[in-house]
């Protein structure tokens, strides 16, 4: 049994993604197969692709979360067996067609939701919910400004701050202020109005909390609509991606201002999104909520694994509403 898997040969553009295909890897005493049905496209994968994530080592496979069905399991794993349909939170290695992990890093996923819908849940919702509630600890009545409010972290934000009470800004271009309104969101057209002046018309003092994405120069602008004890949290450095120069150097300049901001004299505070814990835990409560009706995952688009490239490309260029998923279903 052969194994299809998307690496990243060097740092680049998307010409370094290439498809190899390898044996299966044996099995550990306490791991699992698993036959990948659906992976999510990140843009993690393409800071990872980049350059920008540090300690990457080439060549690498790229893809954060995964759902499939249980192929073979080692000898010393006993909550699963070959059939059931699971999911996990893996990091890299989701662009594959199987994928070997230990039994630890899997949960079930119920047979009803489709695989799309399944693997949009993992990544994006428990970003948006570590996010919200564990570093910016929000509760109801307050408010807070996303940037990129129609992707699918976004998205995911916007309709958890719904279910937890608190009041979401969406930075977002004109054609997708119908996809905030929808997801609970009050959009703010970045294209045609000041985002500080309107953030601060609409508050008054400004909001509890803002979500960045993007650093660089843009945290100046994201400290200006924070309230004065408000709460800066960069969870992303998609500046860095942008023009040519040494990856390395790119990532530095978008984080001096977030250093800088952070010895600055006020009562504001200034957090960095970092390695997810109690993983688990969180995407069995945003399981929890789906099977409620309290979620909706929206997926932009899928495409089957050999056109893993034009998926990159498309939430680089387009930062499509929603979620893009390679549906593996799609490649037979």
């Amino acid at each position: 049994m052969n194994n299809k898997h998307i690496i990243y040969t060097k740092p680049g553009n998307v010409d370094v993604l290439k498809m190899i295909e390898a044996p299966v890897s044996v099995l550990n005493s306490n791991e699992v197969l698993v036959q990948i049905s659906a992976a999510g496209v990140a843009y993690g994968d393409i800071l990872l692709r980049t350059g920008v994530s540090p300690g990457a080592k080439f060549p690498i496979t790229p893809g954060y979360d995964i759902v499939g069905k249980v192929v073979a399991t080692g000898p010393h794993v006993h909550r699963f067996k070959a059939g059931d349909y699971v999911r996990s939170y893996c990091e890299t290695r989701g662009y594959s067609t199987y994928i070997c992990l230990p039994e630890s890093k899997l949960v079930m996923v119920p047979t009803h939701l489709k695989p799309p819908a399944a693997v949009s849940v993992i990544l994006n919702y428990t970003t948006a919910y570590d996010l919200l509630i564990k570093i910016a600890k929000l509760k109801k009545g307050d408010t807070a400004l996303i940037y990129g409010a129609a992707g699918g972290v976004g998205t995911a934000m916007l309709q958890l701050a719904k279910v937890y009470g608190i009041k979401i800004f969406g930075s977002v271009s004109t054609s997708k202020i119908e996809v905030v309104e929808k997801a609970g969101g009050i959009p703010i057209d970045y294209t045609q109005k000041n985002l500080v002046e309107e953030i601060k018309r609409l508050t008054g003092s400004g909001v509890d909390a803002v979500f960045d994405p993007i650093a660089g120069s843009n945290l100046y602008v994201s400290n200006k609509v924070l309230n004065k004890n408000g709460t800066l949290v960069l969870f992303g450095a998609s500046s860095a991606v942008a023009g040519n120069g040494n990856a390395a150097l790119k990532l530095l300049k978008a984080m001096l201002p977030f250093m800088f901001l952070k010895i600055t004299l006020n009562n504001k505070h200034y957090k960095i999104a970092g390695k997810k814990t109690d993983i688990n835990e969180d995407i069995a409560l945003m399981f929890k909520l789906l099977a409620e009706g309290k979620i909706t995952p929206l997926t932009a688009n899928t495409f089957p694994l050999k056109d893993a490239a034009k998926a990159q490309i498309m939430l680089e260029n387009d930062r499509p509403a929603g979620k893009i998923v390679l549906d593996f279903d799609a490649d037979h």
